[in-house]
């Protein structure tokens, strides 16, 4: 019989496939980050999978296998992708959907979500599900790979309480989300990415990017299929966003410099370099399929492990694929997001992971 590492060789094989017709463009330099186009040597498959979810309903199951999982059904005729990270506002808690999936056309899948709401907000009466403009946080996407605590979340939240809009109680990754500042600088930074990949003339198909922010790789995307690029771009840019967007206005108000303002150049300079590590890693990384797939999904998902703590997640359909994104391995992010935040000043050193520890990135992220 075939052994589980031919299978999974099989069924990963169109990850691998289509990194091999990528390569990496001329980084570019926007006003807030720089930006790597992916670009392929072949024209991008059509994989008949569908980005726009206003075809997707949420429920809570009766008799749920994880505690929080949710129930989605695909009203379509054809495959719609769901995101990892898309956050539904409502039922007894808010949830964030782990892992990206590709429901099949009239099924239902119960995917696996954590609260995205801290326990405080739980509704005696449930509402309805609705889908949130923007997924969760890089750092959370990519936590939601290999945590098993159910906290993280809420963690996230209790740090960023503060960027909630004047009158808003409700201690949620929505409520947060829907913060008018953060927004204001969320936006500047899609349309600069936007603006600059499009103004950019390139040798092939742009399919994917590349994106630091503040001196410091924030993901690693590729689509597949570009009519699904088209229907959750904004959606996936916010969610990119929205981390380097609070990490800013902390350090601002507490009068912190940014990295890359004084000497711009040897910014430049080093995410180049951490972008062509990162890509010779990729190279490298170990591919699994992840078979917790639930019944009414269908294609693969794949899990990808790179030579460090750096994680990433595929999805595809028919050997073809449709969504592939890495998640770098910040230990700024995890101080910051994962346990009290402490921003400290530029004389301070904390260690090899401080934020301050790396003299060629002054400042925070």
């Amino acid at each position: 019989p075939q052994s589980v590492e031919a299978k999974d060789d099989e069924r990963t094989s169109f990850v691998k496939d289509a990194l091999a017709n990528i390569r990496m463009g001329d980084p570019l330099r926007g006003e807030l980050g720089v930006i790597i186009p992916l670009i392929s040597t072949q024209a991008p498959e059509v994989t008949g999978v569908q980005g726009q979810r206003e075809g997707l309903e949420f429920s809570e199951p009766e008799f749920a296998q994880n505690r929080f999982d949710v129930e989605v059904k695909n009203t379509t005729d054809k495959p719609v992708l769901l995101l990892g990270g898309s956050v539904l506002v409502g039922g007894e808690r808010d949830r964030m959907v782990r892992h990206s999936t590709i429901v099949a056309p009239g099924s239902v899948a119960e995917v696996r979500a954590w609260p995205a709401a801290v326990a405080t907000e739980h509704r005696k009466d449930p509402i309805p599900f609705a889908l949130a403009d923007s997924v969760a946080p890089n750092y959370l996407r990519g936590k939601a790979d290999y945590s098993a605590s159910t906290s993280v979340v809420s963690t996230f939240i209790s740090r960023n309480l503060e960027f909630r809009n004047e009158g808003v109680e409700e201690k949620s990754l929505a409520a947060i989300g829907g913060s008018d500042v953060l927004q204001e600088y969320t936006v500047q930074l899609r349309q600069n990415i936007e603006q600059k990949l499009a103004e950019t003339p390139q040798d092939g198909v742009i399919v994917g990017f590349m994106l630091a922010i503040r001196g410091r790789l924030q993901t690693l995307v590729i689509w597949g299929d570009q009519e699904v690029a088209k229907q959750n771009r904004g959606t996936y840019l916010l969610g990119t966003t929205y981390a380097a967007a609070a990490i800013y206005l902390q350090a601002e108000k507490k009068n912190i410099k940014m990295p890359g303002k004084d000497d711009p150049d040897k910014t430049f300079e080093l995410v180049k370099k951490d972008a062509e590590k990162l890509w010779e890693k990729l190279g490298k990384a170990k591919y699994r399929v992840d078979r917790s797939n639930p019944d009414g999904a269908v294609g693969d998902r794949v899990m990808v492990q790179l030579s460090d703590r750096t994680r990433g997640r595929a999805v595809g359909v028919d050997g073809k694929l449709v969504h592939f994104e890495v998640f770098p391995h910040d230990p700024v992010a995890a101080r910051i997001y994962g346990s009290t935040i402490h921003i400290p000043s530029l004389e301070e050193g904390d260690g090899d992971e401080a934020i301050m520890s790396d003299p060629d990135r002054p400042g925070v992220v």
